[in-house]
């Protein structure tokens, strides 16, 4: 719980949007300010830290730490709860942390002894499946069907006018007409203009025509 608040706390602070802008992309993340390179170190020292508290904790409990005591399958397991629970989900991957930790005893109860060791044919066909149709893990497909119901519910409220309604007050006395210009005739006219920052692209092929006496 410590640690999960710690994470939590982190994400929310400065340094955590630093984290998801890398993430997302490094380009857009430099050039919004943020030091890719520091923000990787930083992030690897932290999960790092975790790790090695995680060491003690198993030492302490265990009373040794060895290299077998980590092998190949506990290694793909390990992989497979962060993938299907979601990058980036606390809840998603502790779930799917704890289903890991059941299902291998289910199926063993209910197909008998020589079911065993099968669960790692099952972990690998499972992490493929969710890189191949659900990227984003348990986490994503859980927001997915959120973001389906709300649609089908008629989606969100419309957002309130952004500018105030203000009433017609005509045109003050004394005031001279304005000049006639002719119609049609541009002051200001661009097209095709684009501005990408990085992978992220801001204005794609946009084109504007200002006429005289419009503004």
């Amino acid at each position: 719980m410590l640690v999960w608040q710690v994470d939590v706390n982190l994400t929310r602070s400065r340094l955590g949007r630093a984290f998801r802008a890398v993430k997302a992309d490094e380009g857009v993340a430099a050039s919004f300010g943020v030091d890719v390179a520091r923000a990787k170190l930083t992030a690897f020292a932290i999960s790092g830290a975790i790790a090695g508290l995680a060491g003690c904790v198993y030492g302490t409990a265990f009373g040794t730490v060895t290299g077998q005591a980590f092998t190949y399958s506990e290694s793909l397991a390990l992989l497979v709860v962060v993938v299907v629970g979601g990058i980036g989900s606390r809840a998603g991957v502790v779930s799917a942390a704890l289903l890991m930790s059941v299902y291998p005893e289910v199926l063993t109860g209910v197909f008998g002894d020589g079911i065993r060791g099968y669960d790692q044919v099952f972990n690998g066909l499972l992490l493929l499946f969710v890189v191949a149709f659900q990227p984003r893990g348990y986490a994503g497909a859980v927001a997915d069907a959120r973001e389906r119901r709300r649609l089908r519910q008629g989606g969100e409220p419309p957002l309130p006018p952004t500018r105030p309604h203000l009433p017609d007050l005509g045109r003050p006395q004394g005031m001279p007409e304005p000049r006639r210009v002719r119609p049609g005739t541009p002051v200001l006219e661009v097209q095709d203009v684009s501005v990408r920052f990085g992978g992220l692209q801001a204005v794609d092929q946009a084109s504007l025509r200002v006429d005289r006496g419009t503004i």
